[in-house]
């Protein structure tokens, strides 16, 4: 920028007309015009006077660009304010303990340590929360890759807990302390080198050799403290709430999904009833609870007897909806699924084993080969499967009939509707072979796994 553009921004800048500037500098508003067309420049009065006036060097004004300087002065006068508000803290500090009794000091250092456990505290739960997202996000990252994510997270999280915390602890420290102290001067005291104590507004003076502390009602400022101590705690507390109501939120989700489907089930009558009282006093229940969550959260006043009578209401629907339902339990008729069986004859070896304890029977026969006998209900589907480098033998149970998935639902609610109850939807193995044989599969389990167990019988 040269002259002529910067007396234009800093006419502009500073909110002037040509015919103010004119007026500021004894000029008519023709020539100001003419500078800033370039068809003119003032005399060196004049530049001297502006200069003056707006706080610019001579060289700035006619070669330098005006953003430039103006935002290097900026950033000058950010620096030197910040070291002098450094040097204030530090100045402040140092009068206001010369000037402190000794218990004052103790009990300043004894709350400044609670406040420090109270943000180590904080800080220590949010890494842990911190930590199980993180480990959601890469639990799906080889192992070398975890670990450098967990050391670079530990980095940045352990550099801001220790730059925030500084923050805090002399954020609260300056508000506790440094602002709550009232610097006077010698002067202003109408007894100098005295402690004097006004009983009306309860102040306290302490001397001091070159300015003098006012502490105001020093007896109820440690309640103060506790009180913002209290603030925090219960900031966290509305945190933990809230997370409770997000929850809550997806129960109520969940409920209104079971109200719809249980329409499925309306030809069970009684039990259909029943049902629907239970959800839709759970709804009410849930709702109940969420209002109430989000007035402490928000800070509301609550209801408490509208509350209560909306509890104990949904609670006398939800028990005569868990009455009608056992009412209606007691027609529905018991039946045994059909009982399927697969099996496999395997040769015995010194080194076999079965991998699968659970529900395992062993039956002694004088066979010396190991047959295997799956016997499982409609409701499951099953497989034997033999590994010949290892040695085992794995029996897979999967939680799926023959029929597709849709044709499990389907068969599960024509049941019910039909007030039907399946009871054998579980499943046992049989291993049929000689006595040594079945001694050597178990010391081969015990050997394998590391521990021992008895024949299920």
């Amino acid at each position: 920028m040269n002259f002529k553009d910067n007396i234009k921004k800093i006419r502009k800048d500073n909110n002037l007309s040509q015919e103010e500037l004119a007026d500021k500098l004894g000029v008519t508003r023709q020539s100001v015009s003419k500078w800033e067309q370039g068809l003119a420049y003032p005399e060196m009065d004049k530049v001297l006077t502006i200069c003056k006036m707006f706080n610019y060097s001579i060289d700035d004004l006619l070669n330098e660009n005006i953003d430039t300087v103006k935002e290097y002065k900026q950033r000058g006068n950010n620096l030197n304010k910040l070291i002098d508000d450094f040097l204030a803290y530090l100045n402040k500090t140092i009068n206001l303990f010369s000037s402190m009794s000794f218990w004052q000091i103790l009990k300043c250092i004894c709350e400044r340590t609670l406040v420090i456990l109270i943000l180590f505290i904080i800080f220590a739960i949010g890494k842990t929360l911190l930590g199980l997202i993180v480990d959601d996000f890469v639990r799906f990252i080889p192992i070398k890759g975890i670990n450098i994510i967990h050391g670079v997270f530990n980095s940045i999280y352990n550099l801001f807990a220790v730059l925030f915390g500084i923050f805090i602890f002399l954020y609260i420290f300056k508000v506790r302390y440094l602002d709550y102290y009232e610097f006077v001067k010698k002067s202003d005291l109408k007894h100098e080198d005295k402690k004097e104590e006004d009983k009306d507004n309860k102040t306290i003076i302490l001397d001091d050799k070159k300015e003098k502390i006012v502490i105001r009602d020093p007896k109820h400022s440690g309640y103060r403290f506790f009180a913002a101590v209290a603030k925090v705690i219960l900031f966290f507390v509305k945190l933990f709430v809230a997370w409770i109501a997000i929850c809550g939120l997806f129960t109520l989700v969940s409920l209104v999904t079971a109200f719809i489907i249980s329409f499925l089930f309306i030809k069970t009558g009684l039990m259909f009833v029943g049902a629907i009282l239970i959800i839709v006093s759970l709804i009410a229940i849930n709702i109940t609870v969420l209002n109430a969550l989000y007035n402490f959260i928000m800070s509301k006043k609550n209801k408490v007897k509208k509350f209560f009578i909306s509890i104990i209401s949904a609670t006398i629907v939800l028990g005569i909806g868990l009455g009608l339902c056992f009412i209606a339990a007691s027609s529905f008729d018991v039946y045994e699924g059909e009982l399927l069986t697969k099996s496999k004859t395997i040769t015995m070896k010194d080194d076999l084993y079965i991998d699968n304890w659970h529900n395992v029977r062993y039956i002694e026969t004088d066979s010396n080969d190991v047959k295997i006998t799956v016997n499982y209900y409609e409701y499951y589907d099953a497989r034997i499967e033999v590994d010949e480098e290892d040695n085992s033998i794995s029996i897979i149970i999967n939680n799926i009939s023959k029929m597709n998935t849709m044709g499990l639902i389907r068969k599960q609610i024509q049941d019910i509707n039909n007030k039907r109850i399946n009871t054998n939807n579980g499943y046992y193995t049989e291993v049929r072979t000689s006595k040594e044989n079945i001694k050597k599969l178990m010391n081969n389990y015990e050997k394998y796994w590391g521990y021992r167990y008895e024949n299920e019988e």
